[in-house]
């Protein structure tokens, strides 16, 4: 169970994965999209640039190449260099 504040919608997301599922199967689309509308605006963007506005904004375009990236890295093992 991951939490840093009792109203956290997306730990609350993600607790409510069952434990025994969440490592073995593949990333949904819409578990993409439902963690990209909980996303917080106004927050300034990490060391890669990329602002939670753009993907929220562009989901309709990123969202097939989000799910395959995601689930890549899951099935090889192997996180991209930045």
């Amino acid at each position: 169970m991951i939490s840093h504040d009792d109203e956290c919608d997306l730990c609350n997301y993600v607790n409510d994965i069952p434990d025994d599922d969440i490592l073995n199967r593949t990333i949904t689309i819409d578990e993409i999209l439902n963690v990209i509308k909980l996303l917080p605006n106004g927050k300034s963007g990490g060391s890669d640039g990329m602002l939670y506005e753009m993907l929220n904004h562009g989901s309709d375009l990123l969202i097939e190449y989000l799910h395959a990236l995601f689930n890549n890295i899951l099935d090889r093992g192997h996180f991209p260099d930045m």
